[in-house]
């Protein structure tokens, strides 16, 4: 752990942690050179292996580098990058304020349609650029807690430490770059890092199904879905159900318990359930196919009869 007042390259400042997590944590620190406030993300290699942190070294800059590229309002700009005492650093824009999730959990209530879907809007813009890129990077942590409103009411997509680019040398091992969060993550995604005992049992019951499932490199439909779940939550104030319990269910021949969020929020009109439900489809090849895809289906489902009066604010890359 950083100490405050602690500075590093003898530039940034540390002011305060502002979270942390198995792989290292995010501060707040003092850009010395231009007197302003940036995040400071901090990624700890093991040291004990030489050939495998080497090797986490070189795909922590290639996703630097990647990241340095993205320019978008949503995704939060990369301005460095450095490496010191078996830490990698990432220079980021400093995002102030609650995220989605502290603000849903304060409220206690679902947050108002209109206001969601230019949510969506925006991150679905985000997710069609970030996926075109020359490689694409896919985030793979979408979440309320990695979402947050900037000074003009924009989103802002945070967290980029799982991010990888579709360039598959990126990712050294099944476990670097490489996380879940249940309740928003998908079976491919999911399957891969649970415990090793309770997967074995999955492939075990269900062999055929699983083995399929793990032969699935996560892609952009991986995003997609939790999309689709971050905004199931935020619309009904119910996290939706786990990927694995959904699929285990379905396997067995069950109705699958993710409930309708109609049913839960009334408010939220039947083409607009319909479209997150198919966002958050079991089977991938059931999903939308692509970001801007999924945007034309969110338009279109508010087109619906019955449907939200709103209006989708103009996004550009």
């Amino acid at each position: 752990m950083l100490s405050i007042n602690q500075t590093l390259q003898g530039r940034y400042k540390i002011v305060r942690q502002l979270g942390h997590g198995g792989m290292g944590a995010v501060y707040e620190a003092i850009d010395k050179r231009f007197g302003e406030p940036i995040a400071l993300k901090e990624i700890i290699v093991d040291s004990s292996n030489e050939k495998q942190s080497e090797q986490v070294r070189k795909a922590f800059e290639r996703e630097a580098k990647s990241l340095a590229k993205a320019k978008h309002e949503v995704v939060p700009y990369v301005r460095d990058y450095f490496s010191e005492e078996n830490r990698q650093f990432l220079v980021m824009e400093l995002v102030e304020g609650q995220d989605l999730g502290e603000m849903l959990e304060n409220r206690k209530s679902p947050f108002p349609v209109h206001e969601v879907v230019n949510w969506m809007d925006q991150l679905l813009d985000a997710l069609d650029y970030l996926h075109n890129l020359k490689p694409s990077i896919i985030h793979r942590d979408i979440k309320p807690q990695n979402l947050k409103l900037n000074a003009r009411n924009r989103i802002k997509l945070l967290d980029f430490g799982i991010a990888r680019s579709s360039d598959k040398s990126a990712t050294v091992t099944k476990q670097t770059f490489v996380g879940a969060t249940l309740n928003y993550s998908p079976i491919e995604q999911i399957l891969r890092v649970i415990d090793q005992t309770f997967r074995e049992f999955i492939i075990l019951k269900h062999k055929d199904k699983a083995e399929a499932v793990l032969k699935q490199d996560t892609d952009a439909r991986c995003d997609l879905y939790a999309l689709g779940g971050t905004f199931f939550h935020l619309l009904t104030n119910h996290a939706p159900v786990d990927a694995t319990k959904r699929t285990l269910d379905i396997w067995e021949g069950k109705p699958d318990p993710l409930p309708n969020p109609s049913d839960l929020n009334p408010e939220i009109p039947p083409a607009l359930a319909g479209f997150l439900l198919k966002a958050m489809a079991i089977e991938r090849k059931k999903r939308y196919s692509s970001a801007v895809e999924m945007r034309q289906a969110l338009r279109d489902a508010l087109d619906q009869p019955k449907t939200v009066s709103f209006e989708i604010k103009s996004q550009t890359g």
